[in-house]
């Protein structure tokens, strides 16, 4: 049985070594020359304590999901930042794929961590 505020994911990255990754936070969107919002994102910073795993294909439609994009699924102590009104979720780069953060499940109260899902998408410009 799980304690609140026993922080499951710290226990899990002395058992499973973490994964690199790196956290782009969201900025602002603007509106460029040919009329076309564009995201503008920080720069890179390293993620630490994150464990990264696609979603299984199996789940797509117990979850709702479309077949036609890839999932991920983050476990990250950082308060990264997912889809909300008015913003667009951060980026996770992993792997060399470009993860952008959807919606999550948030434990950061309790356990200091956050499992969130997300959206491969094309490679953003570098800042």
């Amino acid at each position: 049985m799980r304690v609140p505020g026993s922080n499951l994911l710290s226990i899990a990255m002395r058992v499973i070594q973490p994964q690199n990754a790196d956290w782009r936070r969201w900025e602002e969107r603007t509106l460029n020359a040919r009329g076309v919002y564009v995201d503008t994102y920080a720069a890179a910073v390293p993620v630490v304590g994150a464990s990264v795993q696609p979603v299984a294909r199996a789940l797509y439609q117990q979850l709702g999901l479309d077949f036609s994009k890839t999932y991920w699924t983050l476990w990250v102590p950082p308060d990264i930042k997912v889809l909300a009104r008015d913003t667009t979720g951060d980026v996770v780069l992993y792997g060399g794929s470009t993860l952008k953060c959807e919606s999550d499940t948030n434990w950061r109260q309790a356990d200091g961590w956050r499992k969130i899902l997300a959206i491969e998408i094309p490679p953003l410009p570098t800042p």
